[in-house]
């Protein structure tokens, strides 16, 4: 009779162990599930130390942007034709991806809300730029060789950041160049 209430007690010890084990492992499976979003991007994220051309590519069409020093680049894998380019404060985030469309087009089809009016000037290199901003949005665009793709650049941050980054934001949209 000892025998069997001690073989009761330990199964039901094993079976609880289990139970809590298995728990613990459900637990960190979601969380790991519910953070992997917001770790993985920074595992490609890396800050410049000198000035740095990135290039994004798509479909045959490349877009290269100059990115100061101090600035990070995130990538989000070697075929996702897009990078997020930040300020070393980080309050500004500008995407930079390419699009296969008209300049002007790439800005209208941005799904940016409220843009204002759209502005056309050229870059130094003479390529097309097109943009439109809204209180905490700049959507631009700078065309290529051709006009079958565009490197779209949409900077975001708060509204009174984004009026603070203006000469740098021109800076890197001038530094833009798009080869089909």
């Amino acid at each position: 009779m000892g025998v069997t209430r001690v073989s009761a007690r330990r199964r039901t010890a094993i079976v609880i162990t289990v139970v809590i084990v298995i728990a613990l492992l459900a637990g960190l499976a979601a969380a790991a599930w519910a953070l992997a979003p917001i770790i993985l991007p920074q595992l490609q994220t890396s800050v410049v130390e000198t000035t740095r051309t990135e290039e994004v590519r798509r479909d045959g069409h490349t877009a290269s942007i100059d990115v100061p020093a101090g600035w990070s680049v995130q990538r989000e894998g070697d075929d996702v034709p897009r990078i997020v380019v930040r300020t070393p404060d980080t309050r500004v985030a500008i995407t930079v991806e390419i699009v296969a469309s008209a300049p002007a087009v790439a800005v209208d089809a941005s799904g940016v809300v409220g843009l204002g009016p759209l502005a056309r000037e050229s870059v130094s290199s003479g390529a097309p730029l097109v943009h439109a901003e809204t209180a905490d949005t700049l959507v631009a665009a700078v065309g290529g060789t051709d006009s079958s793709a565009s490197a779209r650049v949409i900077a975001a941050a708060p509204a009174d950041t984004l009026t603070t980054y203006r000469v740098e934001i021109a800076h890197l949209l001038d530094t833009v160049r798009v080869v089909s």
